[in-house]
């Protein structure tokens, strides 16, 4: 009797032993798949900022208010809008302008740009006085009005933990085509300099 119970038990063992070996079969051939991760690439920058506002803080100290905004148009390439109002004792001087810029690493808003612009500016001489042999004071003033075609080169960062904060800076040169009279010691080509800070989003 003693003999036959451990038989009994030896093949209880052997019988588990079987299914347990076919659980692992099974599931080794059925079993879940596995499971990969996939890597999700975080946007460049460009895309998370398609649009810039900044403005020139060297003008506000020559009293004057410059300011640009700045669109992306495509992966390389952006469309924007910048208007300055200069108004010293004497004259004034209001300029619009349409921008294009190319960037050559493909990340608009950062990086080296080239860029053209046309426009058109008014400058105006006020206030312009006077005094007659009969010591009579007439005042007058005179304008002119321009034609402007440009372009620059610029480099441009975009800073902060969001890399929303914008710091831009160039050198380019501009073509006036006078309206009419020129107003004396008005040059047909100019020198420019661009220095911007603003925000992106």
């Amino acid at each position: 009797m003693h003999h036959g119970a451990r038989t009994r038990r030896s093949r209880a063992i052997a019988e588990r032993g079987v299914g347990r070996a076919g659980l692992r079969t099974v599931q080794k051939k059925y079993g879940p798949p596995d499971v990969h991760f996939v890597e999700v690439p975080t946007p460049t920058p460009w895309r998370k900022t398609p649009t810039k506002h900044s403005i020139n803080p060297l003008s506000l100290v020559f009293g004057g208010l410059s300011g640009e905004c700045e669109h992306r148009f495509t992966g390389t390439t952006s469309w924007g809008l910048s208007g300055t109002l200069y108004a010293p004792s004497g004259w004034s001087d209001t300029t619009l302008e349409a921008k294009g810029r190319f960037y050559p690493n493909a990340k608009v808003l950062e990086g080296f740009s080239l860029g053209a612009g046309v426009g058109c500016t008014a400058v105006t001489a006020k206030d312009v006085c006077d005094v007659d042999s009969n010591f009579e004071v007439s005042c007058t003033s005179s304008a002119v009005s321009a034609a402007t075609f440009g372009v620059e080169l610029d480099y441009q960062w975009l800073l902060g933990t969001t890399r929303n904060r914008s710091v831009a800076a160039g050198l380019g040169a501009k073509k006036l085509v006078f309206l009419g009279s020129e107003l004396p010691g008005a040059h047909a080509a100019l020198p420019t300099a661009r220095l911007g800070v603003g925000y992106a989003w």
